[in-house]
């Protein structure tokens, strides 16, 4: 009995070790580095290089696999993000996850997890598909992700044939846990005073510390969560929240005029739609002490409920300014109101810009075009193809053709989102008569990743004739469309022609007023967008072939807290646009455009 009991403690020391030793990963000393993201990958593993991919940092597959579908395949992403999302928003929005298939694929174990990635709390996800039991091919998927104060997500996945087992667990948190990522923004402490380059300043409430500006082309200011420490996947969704802080153009509403606070709801509206789409039909109340508070609208269907939670608070000035702070919440109930009412207590509207001057000054300038004639301002037009780049990689493209005599114009592009394999495809065919004036609009935007059965589809109609004004937006193939119509306002210039004449327009800061801009292509927005301009800085960047340093125009558009530089030979034309996260607009022709995007590609002209 003895010796049988020394044998089976043997044979499970044998088997004990044998395990750790299958589990153990061991990273290579060799180091890759790529768009900020700095990897290391398991020794003997192969490293294949990026390519034309805007995303991309590194691919790894095991260097002892038969072949690619039978071996482990890595692949490391960073992603910059339009608007800031949770760490469970971000794998559910940029990965198809079937629920039947997340699977608690060992005994007691949880298919998500927390884990330290980047000196943040990520989330990792374990998917299989297909069964063992069934005869089935099974391939697993395990995805690994964290939201960065740069509004950049890193991303890890792993894929593969079989099970998820321990090995492939072990690979993601050495892989993930040693990323290192350059040019991240400093972060301040809580309490700390924040001061808007919009001239409002406030105290950063408990829990919430101010990440340092480190976009030229970004006004706003995000507040970071204090990280606490968390080993659930519910402790990171229910702890994460985020605070976006800017200043804004906003009359000072009168809550108790019925007229006014009918303006609030819409004006409210209209800022946060010109910054994120899932703002539509947001619940708009006035909360007092010249206040108004924004709740997000619930979706219908169970499937997507939950995944964006929001609340925004504006607080206006007599100035004509206001602070627009939107909160965003991971999944769960989050109470914002005592961080809010933090900030609310220490805002102070410091001495700006006179609002009215700009508004004058942009009534003074719309009138000077319709005087002088669009049709004669716009006279010598022709076909324009634009290259669009991020992190040296070519992201997509936009073309401007007029088919007929007159300014009668189609402008199209397709720009390849943030998570690399959806499209955004826009039409936007309008035409303008100076006669009346008369101007039609219509902006159709499709968001493709390639299944013909996975498109989202809106529409925006604009007309103005008779001096009237009105606007149709459709949300999806299936809703109904939302319209409104007001006189024409005096600032209005119409969406269509206002980037052909921001080169011709006076040297004074201004406001227009418009349908549409690119960036913000048919929102569908309660109200028209307020545009500020102003001469850029003194520029030092000069075309080729020319001799002076080009002319820069500064457009930010209301609520957005995003600024785009516009640069103009001496000839007048268009040279490039940068617009924040690095990404830049380029002159090119129609043949270097196709030559980079192929048949084959859902970019492809």
């Amino acid at each position: 009995m003895t010796l049988i009991l020394g044998a089976a403690i043997a044979l499970a020391a044998v088997v004990g070790v044998s395990a750790r030793r299958a589990n153990r990963v061991e990273l290579s000393p060799d180091t890759v580095t790529a768009k900020d993201v700095t990897v290391r990958v398991p020794v003997g593993w192969k490293i294949r290089p990026a390519l034309n991919d805007p995303g991309l940092v590194a691919t790894a597959t095991e260097d002892d696999a038969s072949d690619d579908d039978e071996g482990r395949t890595v692949t490391i992403r960073v992603e910059r993000l339009l608007t800031p999302v949770s760490p469970m928003q971000f794998l559910i929005t940029h990965f198809e996850f079937p629920i039947a298939d997340l699977r608690e694929h060992r005994s007691g174990d949880e298919p998500i997890v927390a884990l330290p990635m980047v000196g943040q709390t990520g989330l990792m996800m374990t998917v299989e598909h297909g069964s063992r039991r069934r005869r089935t091919p099974t391939r697993k998927q395990i995805v690994a992700a964290v939201i960065l104060p740069s509004q950049r997500g890193v991303i890890v996945r792993l894929q593969g044939a079989g099970e998820a087992d321990r090995y492939d667990e072990a690979v993601m948190r050495q892989i993930a846990g040693a990323i290192t990522m350059a040019n991240e923004p400093a972060i301040g402490q809580p309490g700390e005073v924040v001061t808007l380059v919009d001239g409002i300043r406030f105290n950063a409430p408990r829990g919430f510390a101010p990440v340092q500006a480190a976009d030229a082309n970004r006004t706003d200011r995000k507040l970071w969560p204090v990280e606490t420490p968390a080993k659930k996947f519910e402790e990171v969704e229910g702890r994460w929240a985020l605070i976006e802080t800017l200043g804004c153009l906003c009359p000072d509403f009168d809550a108790s005029n019925l007229k006014e606070a009918e303006q609030a709801e819409t004006t409210l509206e209209t800022l946060l739609l010109a910054r994120d789409s899932r703002w539509r039909d947001a619940v708009v109340t006035s909360v007092g002490n010249r206040t108004w508070r924004a709740e997000s609208a619930r979706a219908a269907d169970g499937a997507a409920a939950g995944i964006f939670s929001g609340r925004a608070y504006l607080m206006t000035d007599p100035s004509g300014r206001a602070l627009l702070s939107v909160f965003r919440g991971g999944f769960g109930q989050h109470d914002f109101d005592p961080a809010w009412k933090e900030i609310a207590a220490s805002v102070t509207f410091l001495k700006a810009t006179d609002v009215a001057g700009l508004q004058d000054a942009g009534a003074v300038e719309a009138a000077r075009l319709r005087r002088e004639g669009y049709e004669k301002l716009l006279a010598d037009r022709d076909v324009e193809w634009w290259l669009w780049t991020s992190q040296d990689a070519h992201v997509g493209w936009s073309s401007l053709d007029f088919p007929v005599t007159g300014l009668v114009g189609k402008q199209e592009s397709r720009v390849r989102l943030s998570n690399g394999a959806r499209v955004n495809r826009l039409t936007h065919d309008f035409s303008y008569r100076d006669k009346g004036p008369q101007y039609k609009s219509t902006i159709t935007q499709i968001v493709n990743d390639g299944d013909s059965e996975s498109r989202l589809r809106t529409m925006q109609t604009t007309t103005l004739e008779n001096g009237q004004l009105s606007l149709s937006f459709k949300p999806t193939a299936t809703a109904a469309s939302v319209q409104w119509k007001v006189p024409a306002p005096p600032q209005f210039v119409p969406g269509a022609l206002l980037p052909l004449v921001l080169g011709q327009l006076s040297r004074e800061p201004m406001v227009l007023l418009t349908d549409t801009f690119p960036n913000r292509d048919g929102v569908g927005a309660p109200q028209l967008l307020a545009v500020i301009i102003r001469p850029g800085e003194n520029s030092t960047r000069v075309a080729e072939g020319d001799d002076k340093p080009m002319r820069c125009v500064t457009v930010q558009v209301n609520g957005t807290g995003t600024i785009s530089r516009w640069y103009f030979r001496k000839t007048g034309e268009l040279e490039s646009v940068d617009w924040p996260g690095g990404v830049q607009q380029v002159a090119s022709d129609q043949n270097v455009v196709r030559n980079n995007f192929p048949k084959d590609d859902l970019l492809a002209p």
